[in-house]
């Protein structure tokens, strides 16, 4: 009985992270659809999208090596991996025990790397402008990921995942706090940052000398466009499991039985589906940053979250 129980746990999650990413990702563009008053794409899009690309044979430069060949299958296992760690619907994982806080941010950072290096690895100056442009990014992105989440390992007295979403969700239901919007805004701005959306970059447009992320991938197609695809939405989906679970933490499932799994379930999928609408509605209302006022942005999430690591440090949890 409790094998079985693992199992419907493992299934429940996986599909959360493997397939209701796309989902979040039409929820985005019709979002901004509906705003801009366009007919946009239907909220299935992006299951099509992949499913004609997976159709698709591959077409590889003469000039590429194995690492470019590798990328779209080690890129998508590693944020696979991450989706393992960070609970959806209760405050479990499939990877609980592992689900440090460290090992979390060097596996998003090792994604980030070998996409950089697939990317170089081409020869062309478009892949190259993306990589060094991304790599610039990501230096400025990763102390304000770091610092919040470290700011929310002090305040609930652990680094693993599932536990900090316990207890941190336990603590913002009882009190409030400015450290819980000096920790959440810098997390928000570095969603959107490491996700390529608007105001950081735009994962829709078309124009070579102004991409950054799309840059890096303009060498692939077929199976391996679509893995990379996938792996970008399933990202997106992660970062806002943290948002939500840790912020906006209601009807968390027990993992210890099936009791509220249901409420818990339905509660995941509203929770992101409503931070897909706000990034929708951002996405619809501002403008892209100019590239080195990116700087400016990124700039002001690692203070945000340095003042709230202070706040700890000095006043207590």
């Amino acid at each position: 009985m409790k094998l079985l129980f693992t199992t419907i746990l493992w299934l429940l999650h996986m599909a959360l992270i493997l397939v209701w990413p796309l989902l979040l990702v039409g929820v985005i563009r019709r979002t901004k659809a509906v705003v801009t008053c366009r007919r946009g794409p239907p909220l299935l899009q992006a299951f099509f999208d992949l499913a004609k690309l997976g159709q698709k044979g591959e077409v590889l430069a003469s000039t590429t090596t194995w690492v470019f060949r590798s990328a779209p299958w080690v890129t998508f296992f590693v944020v696979v991996v991450v989706g393992m760690l960070v609970p959806t619907f209760s405050t479990w994982a499939p990877l609980e025990k592992q689900a440090d806080l460290i090992l979390l941010v060097y596996l998003l950072g090792l994604e980030r790397f070998y996409r950089t290096i697939a990317a170089l690895d081409t020869g062309t100056s478009f892949a190259g402008l993306g990589a060094s442009r991304e790599s610039f990014i990501s230096s400025l992105a990763e102390p304000a990921l770091v610092l919040s989440l470290w700011c929310t390992g002090l305040l609930t007295g652990t680094l693993y995942i599932p536990e900090m979403v316990s207890q941190f969700s336990r603590r913002a239901l009882l009190e409030l706090s400015p450290a819980y919007l000096l920790v959440l805004l810098p997390l928000v701005l570095v969603t959107l940052a490491e996700n390529a959306r608007i105001p950081v970059d735009d994962p829709t447009t078309h124009l070579e000398l102004t991409m950054v992320h799309e840059a890096m991938g303009l060498e692939y197609s077929g199976r391996g466009l679509a893995l990379i695809e996938w792996g970008s939405m399933i990202r997106l989906g992660l970062y806002f499991a943290l948002v939500a679970n840790l912020f906006f933490p209601v009807s968390l499932a027990d993992p210890a039985g099936l009791s509220g799994l249901f409420a818990g379930i339905v509660s995941f999928l509203g929770r992101t589906a409503a931070l897909a609408v706000g990034v929708g509605l951002v996405e619809a209302t501002l403008a892209r940053l100019a590239f080195f006022r990116i700087a400016d942005m990124l700039g002001l999430a690692a203070a945000l979250a340095f003042l709230a690591l202070i706040r700890v440090v000095t006043v207590g949890r």
